[in-house]
């Protein structure tokens, strides 16, 4: 009996990485291919398959490499690299002509992944559970050790994503997602949630802590609900208290 598939995902961030083994048929590959674009949705810079366990069975299967490769370049602006494929792997990528950076090892691919430009947005799904602020703000200074942002607007965005998602939680009883945008001058923190009530200032401490800390925040209006966002000046000689913005719309 064949190996069934097998996607681990020991990487998501900065740099992802999906160990594939077991055998790749045509009810198999959704498998990876959910896997692939599972990793894809937080916005890696990279997303390294390691294929050294990986068979492949049936020809057709292989079209889900080609796909990946796609929505990794047109929709998640990152590289695609693979890991140590088999020959007959190597053989249908090349029938396929699929064009994407192979290396001999995991390391080797982690390695050159390595390289590449930190990327500029981050993206993080979360439920309405108890660690979600704490998830969010380790996200958060990640993101800005990556971009190189000071101990200080990292502390601060960190305290500001803490009450927007805490808000969410608490407040509309389901999960959302946080986005985190480095723009040349300005940290821009957004959650997206389902709930279309806007959160109202001086209710509670959570907004005037946001308030306190941030350049700009505001509220957004969408379809299925609303986004609640918050600005932080990236250079350390403008005060946000000389430069605070306030809309709601």
């Amino acid at each position: 009996m064949r190996a069934p598939l097998r996607c681990e995902v020991p990487l998501r961030y900065p740099v992802g990485l999906v160990v594939v083994t077991g055998v790749l048929r045509l009810d198999s590959a959704p498998v990876l291919r959910a896997a692939a674009l599972k990793v894809l949705a937080d916005r890696p810079s990279a997303l390294v398959l390691d294929l050294a366990g990986l068979e492949v069975s049936d020809p057709a299967a292989a079209t889900v490499l080609p796909l990946i490769e796609q929505h990794a370049a047109n929709r998640a602006d990152a590289a695609l690299l693979l890991a140590a494929p088999s020959p007959s792997v190597l053989g249908e990528l090349r029938r396929l002509g699929v064009n994407v950076p192979v290396h001999p090892s995991r390391a080797a691919a982690l390695a050159a992944a390595a390289t590449r430009p930190a990327p500029t947005r981050v993206r993080l799904p979360f439920a309405a559970v108890e660690d979600a602020a704490g998830a969010a703000r380790d996200r958060v200074r990640h993101a800005c050790r990556l971009w190189s942002l000071s101990d200080g607007l990292s502390q601060r965005a960190a305290q500001v994503v803490n009450e927007l998602v805490t808000n969410a939680v608490q407040h509309t009883r389901t999960g959302g997602t946080l986005l985190v945008t480095r723009r040349p001058a300005l940290l821009h923190l957004a959650v997206r949630d389902a709930s279309p009530d806007p959160p109202v200032l001086g209710e509670g401490f959570g907004l005037r802590i946001v308030d306190g800390l941030s350049t700009g925040w505001g509220v957004r209006a969408v379809p299925d609900g609303k986004v609640v966002w918050a600005t932080l000046r990236i250079w350390p000689d403008i005060d946000p208290r000389t430069a605070r913005t306030v809309v709601e719309r």
